[in-house]
């Protein structure tokens, strides 16, 4: 059988809501706006995973008999060795703590051509790793601004009932735990402000993951206003969720870069955030609140099992007196939260799809189309 010929093979979980599968979407669309031309082999650990309705365009290239000139893969690493069938191999990586795992670094090493990485941190963090500098390119994720946006908002601040949101899953390493913990003693019942969770319920984990069926009950039952999701959501369900809270908070342990914080900013959400790790190449206190006490920490105590932290990894705990004084402050200065709202929708215009769909054609040696592609791609 003759294989269909591509500029760019795309081997990723595609059809799933996890944010890795949202990743390739959303960069494959971008790339192929630009007139590359994109294949795509979904990558699925279990059928379970394939839980996402896909756009027609993307679900057209999805293809097991894919012919291309570069492999982009976007898979654990300890998959490397089995999943590239073109002459030159990239991935996309990111982590989240100081020290990568060292099988990833050798799998980089011994299979690919070149590593792309979304932040600073990512990139600094894995050249001391010992994966030479001139593999790695910082390729930053973007957002969707046709979608994710401020226009027709009410400015942040400004309305009578104040929000504030968190947007992750309960892993321990996102501070789902500390939120919960600090929100009761920032604020008495009456009077708080609303808290909206959009988060995963996964009963069956345990080491790295936060059990917060508990904690949401207590606090309902004292009456605070908490309402909790975790069912899917379509992008503009969750344009929607950013646009209505008046401050996304985040006071992670470690990212690799953050999306709930630059989709919230292009929705003009003003985020509060630890001041460490990936999220620091977009967020600072023009466009947000920065938690900036905190001290290291070693990472495995924060890991899944099943990821290998080396002995050497931090990560950071945030003080929690100081995200409840913040927690306190922000909400009763609504000026500071309508104009950091504001200036964080425009720093998250600099951060699109488009830009890194550019990015990444150039890190991996293929050229755009000139003119790039006229259909509608979001079908």
């Amino acid at each position: 059988m003759r294989r269909s010929r591509h500029d760019i093979r795309v081997i990723s979980l595609i059809c799933s809501i996890e944010s890795w599968a949202h990743v390739a979407r959303q960069l494959s669309l971008a790339l192929m706006r630009l007139g590359v031309r994109v294949g795509i082999e979904e990558h699925a650990e279990r059928p379970a995973d394939l839980d996402y309705q896909l756009p027609q365009a993307l679900h057209e290239c999805i293809d097991p008999d894919i012919d291309a000139d570069v492999d982009l893969a976007i898979v654990e690493p300890t998959e490397f060795g089995t999943v590239f069938r073109s002459r030159r191999r990239f991935a996309l990586m990111v982590w989240e703590s100081s020290a990568w795992p060292v099988s990833w670094v050798a799998a980089a090493r011994r299979e690919l051509h070149g590593v792309l990485v979304p932040s600073m941190f990512c990139a600094r963090s894995l050249a001391a790793a010992g994966l030479p500098a001139w593999m790695i390119t910082t390729v930053p994720h973007g957002v969707d601004s046709s979608v994710f946006h401020a226009r027709g908002r009410a400015p942040a601040g400004t309305r009578r009932r104040r929000e504030i949101l968190f947007v992750g899953t309960p892993a321990k390493r996102k501070g789902f735990d500390l939120l919960l913990t600090a929100f009761p003693r920032a604020f008495e019942p009456k009077g708080a402000p609303r808290l909206v969770l959009k988060t995963e319920d996964w009963p069956d984990r345990v080491d790295g993951y936060v059990r917060w069926r508990a904690d949401v009950s207590a606090l309902a039952a004292a009456g605070y206003d908490v309402h909790v999701i975790t069912a899917s959501l379509s992008d503009p369900q969750m344009a929607s969720l950013y646009s209505h809270a008046d401050l996304l908070v985040l006071p992670h342990r470690g990212e690799g870069f953050g999306l709930p914080l630059i989709e919230a900013m292009a929705c003009g959400t003003p985020v509060l955030s630890t001041a460490w790790s990936g999220p620091l190449d977009f967020v600072d206190e023009s466009v947000g609140f920065q938690l900036t006490e905190f001290e290291e920490r070693a990472a495995r105590d924060l890991f899944p099992v099943r990821f290998e932290a080396p002995s050497d990894a931090v990560m950071v705990e945030p003080d929690l007196d100081a995200l409840i004084t913040t927690l306190r402050r922000v909400m009763a200065t609504p000026e500071a939260l309508a104009a950091k709202g504001r200036a964080a929708a425009q720093r998250a215009a600099l951060l699109t799809w488009h830009h890194s769909a550019f990015k990444t054609a150039a890190a991996l040696g293929v050229k755009p189309s000139e003119h790039g592609r006229s259909r509608d791609l979001a079908r």
